[in-house]
């Protein structure tokens, strides 16, 4: 009997150790399947990753970077970030956007964009829309404020 009393314990404490292993196993698991989502999700998201499809230029300091990236078959860029510069000539690339295009008063209605750092609504805006690529669009708008910096608003979509 005494054997039988220590063949279940063993039992017992086997099957302990199976279900505690697997659920070890099952957290690493979801704790590397989050982290690989976060990481996703921050380079989809990432200003640094999109510089160039934005058509700002590589050496320009960007300050409070926003940007939303929207999947989909034709995917939609917001952005907003504030820059340091003497004018516009020197934010963008100069093949794919025309600072000269550039004209008071203008608009960049979107629908759907909820995000509090998109405040477009509340600024008298100076831009224009520019195709910057063969199935790409980009509404430019920005904002002098007076300091020698500029505020940024980029919508980009894709047709």
């Amino acid at each position: 009997m005494n054997h039988e009393t220590n063949r279940q314990t063993s039992a017992g404490r086997s099957f302990i150790g199976c279900l505690l292993g697997a659920f070890l196993a099952l957290t690493l698991l979801l704790l590397l399947l989050c982290g690989g989502a976060y990481f996703a999700y921050r380079t989809i998201n990432s200003f640094e990753n999109r510089r160039d499809q934005l058509c700002v230029r590589s050496e320009v300091e960007v300050e409070q970077a926003r940007l939303e990236y929207s999947p989909g078959f034709d995917y939609i860029i917001w952005s907003k970030f504030t820059v340091r510069a003497d004018s516009m000539d020197e934010v963008f690339d100069p093949s794919r956007v025309d600072p000269a295009e550039f004209r008071e008063g203008f608009e960049i209605n979107i629908p759907g964009m909820m995000n509090p750092w998109w405040d477009v609504e509340d600024h008298e805006l100076s831009g224009a829309e520019f195709q910057v690529s063969e199935d790409e669009f980009m509404r430019v708008g920005y904002v002098d404020n007076g300091d020698g910096t500029f505020t940024v608003y980029i919508y980009l979509f894709e047709v």
